[in-house]
């Protein structure tokens, strides 16, 4: 084999384990999603027309299904989120192991 037909190989080697981990991260990492807004008590700094849900994020990252005007008298927990396939990706390392590192890709929208 020359150089030029090992490059080619190496090549074809790096795009199937690109693959088979594209394949991997949505089948087996996964992120939770807020499924129910409850807006959180204002702080001084936060924009009245975009307040905070108690999961952290605005209300305009929220499914708008998801988005109720009513009055609650319980508050804001995890069972108010569901588990869906991740749309993080990015460099992983993961600390405590070691040379374990993967590399993920963010999925668009």
């Amino acid at each position: 084999m020359d150089h030029e037909e090992f490059e080619i190989a190496l090549d074809e080697l790096n795009e199937f384990e690109e693959e088979k981990n594209s394949q991997w991260i949505p089948e087996n990492i996964f992120q939770r999603e807020c499924i129910r807004y409850v807006a959180k008590p204002p702080r001084t700094n936060d924009d009245p027309k975009d307040p905070l849900c108690y999961c952290g994020n605005r209300k305009s990252s929220h499914d708008e299904s998801y988005i109720r005007d009513e009055i609650r008298t319980t508050k804001w927990n995890w069972s108010d989120t569901k588990i869906t396939q991740t749309t993080a990706y990015g460099e992983v390392e993961f600390v405590g192991a070691i040379g374990s590192s993967a590399t993920l890709k963010r999925k668009k929208q």
